[in-house]
């Protein structure tokens, strides 16, 4: 760095090398930089991500200590990536400027390059980190998105996160990677969700997160730093006397010892005071250099060293020459680093004397050059501290400062390639440039030049999925004032952005306020499409037919507005498609399947692919509610093929895999329904939909335990619980979908963890969907059975079988038959066994499930057994064996041998019911289920008597 500075000295002056500042030595943070080190090391042997949060008061030393971190690791062999960002102080920050600054870093793009040279700076570097094709093309336009060479716009955080996560994973990939985050009081929110995001899904990445924050950030951000998996949090104290003496005698051996204890005792631990103390002392002439320390000049037994920081700086600056001093203060407007060339737009100084002020501005210590030959600001000045500036800003007269904030807005606007990049930046320019002088002439001009940015600002954001920022933005671009129509597309922008963060409350104030704002306007389709929006409020707050009527009435304006509006089709489309999904989940079969081919033929001829996908996916649910399942999985597959030829949104994409998944699992098809919900989760966990992953995740407890695969659903469920049931609990769908345990708890043996597990998951399923309180039911009644209560189990197995079939769910359909039928059987009750193979016989006719046909011959086995009729009792267990050993259930068909095998035992020995004793038991050993082979080995010594005894093992 002194070697840069003294370069451009040199440059500027063409004078001699000479040294251009004070260095002060680092003292009082060995522990602080022991721990820095201690956390790279254990990152880099773990491989996990981490976070450390260092908190401290401005001037304390979170630079110096982040700079003797950076050189400790520039000091090791092995390679590390580097990564440093900085968050601007505008408004309510730049919307992910520091992770912007990172990546142009990585890629060797400096600010304000030509766009073409950027984006392809970006491609090679997305090349050389990211192998496959198919994600570069996946991760290059979202980070080209980030740093402002592509324009998009991304409604789900989830979008952007997950791509820029997966660049920094690769990084990781090849070498421990480090992301140091500066100035994060000042960071929007979406930038403090990011880093929470990035904690929490690279936890298996070495990713090493570095933050430095003034105690203002607890303020913005209440709890951060506690309670997160990877996150410690430091906070830098002020130096110890000790430690401030060091400090000065490293600084200035021989300081008068009077002077040295009142600068300790005015610094208050605060490592800047000192310093600036002393750069006071060097600018007034009382210190200077000699063979590479400094000495005293003078007397300074009558030098008043001022009480506060502000102060000193303030003293600092009054020492300066009126033009410096001038320079300075305009180049505070302009923020904590800038260009000369910027300086030179707003300032009132010579446009030749700017460079050689600003070289004397470094010389005094007062800027610093960017000396980081990745950093995009390379090459740019920069305040020493922020404290500097804002003193320095502190002192410009209102008049000026209105002054100089025009003319940066304006070189801004004119200068910068991407002016959206900066559109958060020119907003509060312009907005500083208004509240500086409201009574002015030109005030109203310039409030509208505010707003107009306010609202580029709040785009710019909500580009980005910066939801809390671009609302900010749009609700100061309101209290700005403007047309009816101006205001009511402020307040549109608002509800949006608040219903994306979920302030369902507030979206819907926004929008009943434009809608009113809108009426007494010809605008019909505008409102038409505030009321759909309205209508997504209504069925996230669980109003669903609210929000059905009100796109009812969307749909009915848009059709009587001109045909020529260029959004009307797109709008009459992706409404007509939502209402579809929300008719079928209320049941309206009919009405779903004409707003969906109603937004097929729409999205169809128009070529819009979203709503075509969610169009082909509605029908497609409608057909297999109707027992249309081939033709259903033909809908899905068309949508999976449609979504992957176009741009479609990965949720819509998760949903028709997941739907896939479902179809084909009631099919019987449980090898292909996985691969499904495999895909679905891989989607989620991609995203960072962590609701999604876990889901997809649980959604496979039925087929991997009618598979056999009880290891890996027990792994699976177990992962769960240590990684997720806790922070989920409040989504009870969620929680609930992990009753299948109940099934594995008890053939395993484990009767106290099965009733648990029933009575845990109660209040999360009492309000659920039948299909999955179907399941839960079946569970309860399972329970009941094995603790003997057949009565009970009876009577809860029967009601959840008549629910689920008459909602057409045959997967806890299945369940609950068969705890009914264990259950009817231990009552003597043939009867109604009998009735309930009638009830189920009327909605699948043979062939049509084959699983609950296969547990239909193993009941109809039963009866011929109980009515003595050997030769029906023999078919009906070997179609029942057949049966299972087709659809691949390896615990049923071990169920089945052992039943058999029982039967044929009692009739007399029999080596066809050995060899059966002998593959069950096998089976069950391999699955682990401890009470079926005590009751095979019991079988096998015919312990078991009479023969319905033997037989009913339950």
């Amino acid at each position: 760095e002194r070697l840069w500075r003294a370069l451009r000295v040199v440059a500027a002056r063409g004078g001699a090398l000479r040294p251009t500042g004070l260095e002060p030595p680092f003292v009082g943070r060995t522990r602080e930089l022991r721990l820095l080190k201690e956390f790279l090391h254990g990152t880099e042997e773990e491989g996990n991500a981490r976070l450390l949060s260092i908190v401290g008061l401005a001037g304390v030393g979170k630079s110096r200590l982040a700079w003797e971190f950076f050189k400790y690791i520039d000091g090791l062999t092995e390679t590390i990536w580097w990564h440093r960002g900085r968050c601007l102080a505008y408004g309510e920050g730049v919307a992910y400027w520091a992770l912007n600054e990172m990546v142009r870093m990585r890629a060797g793009i400096i600010e304000n390059e030509p766009p073409e040279i950027a984006r392809n700076k970006l491609r090679l570097c997305v090349e050389e980190f990211v192998e496959a094709e198919e994600e570069r093309r996946w991760v290059e336009p979202r980070l080209a998105h980030l740093v402002g060479l592509e324009e998009r716009t991304a409604s789900d955080s989830r979008d952007l996160y997950a791509a820029w996560r997966f660049f920094f994973e690769r990084l990781a990939s090849q070498q421990l990677t480090i992301l140091v985050f500066e100035d994060l009081q000042w960071a929007d929110s979406g930038l403090l969700d990011f880093i929470e995001y990035l904690l929490e899904w690279s936890r298996n990445s070495p990713i090493l997160i570095v933050t430095l924050a003034r105690p203002e950030l607890a303020e913005r951000r209440p709890g951060w730093g506690t309670g997160k998996r990877g996150l410690t949090s430091l906070y830098l104290e002020p130096l110890a006397p000790e430690a401030m003496s060091l400090l000065l005698d490293g600084m200035v051996p021989g300081l008068p010892d009077d002077l040295s204890a009142r600068i300790r005792e005015r610094a208050a631990g605060i490592p800047l005071y000192a310093v600036e103390t002393v750069r006071m002392l060097l600018d007034r002439g009382l210190l200077v250099e000699s063979n590479g320390t400094y000495r005293v000049e003078g007397s300074l037994q009558s030098l008043e060293v001022p009480e506060t920081l502000h102060a000193l700086i303030a003293a600092r600056l009054d020492s300066l020459g009126a033009s410096e001093r001038q320079l300075l203060q305009d180049a505070a407007v302009l923020g904590k680093s800038f260009t000369a060339a910027g300086l030179r737009a707003i300032t009132a100084q010579p446009g030749d004397a700017v460079e050689p002020s600003l070289t004397n501005l470094v010389n005094k210590d007062l800027l610093a050059i960017q000396s980081d030959p990745r950093s995009p600001e390379r090459g740019q000045y920069v305040f020493v501290q922020d404290l500097v500036r804002s003193v320095a800003y502190g002192t410009l007269a209102r008049r000026d400062r209105k002054l100089r904030h025009l003319a940066a807005a304006s070189y801004l606007e004119s200068s910068w390639s991407d002016e959206e990049e900066v559109a958060e930046v020119v907003a509060a320019h312009l907005l500083e440039a208004y509240d500086a002088d409201r009574d002015a002439s030109d005030a109203g001009a310039i409030r509208d030049r505010a707003r107009n940015a306010l609202a580029r600002a709040g785009d710019h954001a909500a580009s980005l999925a910066a939801a809390a920022s671009a609302q900010h933005y749009y609700e100061r671009a309101l209290a700005l004032g403007g047309d009816d129509l101006v205001q009511a597309d402020l307040h549109a922008k608002a509800g949006e952005t608040a219903a994306l963060q979920g302030q369902n409350s507030t979206a819907r104030l926004h929008f009943e306020n434009a809608i009113t704002l809108l009426e007494a306007t010809p605008q019909t389709a505008a409102i038409a499409r505030l009321l759909s929006r309205l209508a997504r409020v209504d069925l996230m707050e669980g109003k669903n037919d609210d929000g059905i009527e009100r796109m009812q009435r969307a749909l009915a304006m848009l059709s009587t507005t001109e045909a020529d509006d260029p959004d009307r089709e797109a709008d009459i489309a992706s409404i007509a498609a939502q209402l579809g999904k929300q008719l079928y989940f209320r049941g309206d079969l009919d009405q779903a399947l004409e707003c969906a081919e109603r937004a097929l033929q729409i999205s169809e001829m128009a070529n819009l692919p979203e709503a075509f996908v969610n169009a082909l996916d509605t029908r497609a649910c409608v057909l297999g509610a109707r027992g249309r399942r081939d033709e259903a999985e033909l809908l899905f597959r068309g949508a999976l093929k449609v979504a992957a030829e176009h741009t479609v949104s990965a949720e819509r994409v998760r949903i028709v895999h997941q739907n896939l998944a479902s179809t084909l699992e009631e099919a019987d098809r449980l090898e292909a329904c996985l691969d499904h919900y495999e895909q679905g989760e891989a989607i989620s966990v991609r995203e960072g939909d962590r609701i999604g992953a876990v889901t997809a995740r649980l959604t496979r407890a039925n087929a991997l335990l009618e598979l056999g695969c009880w290891d890996e659903y027990a792994a699976m469920y177990e992962h769960y619980m240590d990684a997720d049931a806790a922070d989920l609990e409040s989504v009870a769908w969620v929680s609930g979908m992990g009753i299948h345990i109940v099934f594995l708890y008890l053939r395993r043996g484990d009767i106290e963890a099965a009733g648990a597990a029933v009575t845990q998951k109660a209040a999360a399923l009492q309000h659920a969907h039948i299909e999955m309180r179907g399941v839960y039911e079946a569970a309860r009644a399972a329970v009941a059975n094995v603790e003997g209560r057949a009565s009970d189990a009876l009577a809860v197995a029967e009601a959840g079988l008549r629910a689920c079939l008459e909602q057409s769910f045959p997967i806890p359909a299945c369940s609950n038959l068969i705890e009914a039928g264990d259950a009817a059987f231990a009552l003597n009750r043939d009867d109604k066994v009998e009735e309930l193979l009638t009830l189920i016989r009327g909605h699948y006719r043979p062939g049509r499930q084959r699983s609950i046909d296969a547990h239909i011959f193993l009941w109809q086995a039963w009866l011929a057994m109980r009515r003595g009729d050997a030769a029906e009792t023999a078919a009906n267990f070997t179609r029942a064996l057949e049966a299972f050993a087709e659809l691949t259930r390896p615990f049923w068909l071990a169920v089945t041998q052992l039943r058999f095998a029982a039967w044929l035992l009692d009739q007399g020995p029999s080596k066809e019911a050995d060899d059966m004793l002998v593959q069950a038991r096998s089976a069950f050993v391999r699955l682990g289920a401890t009470p079926w082979i005590e009751r095979v080995d019991a079988a096998a010594q015919g312990a078991v008597a009479p023969p319905v005894a033997r037989a009913l093992l339950a």
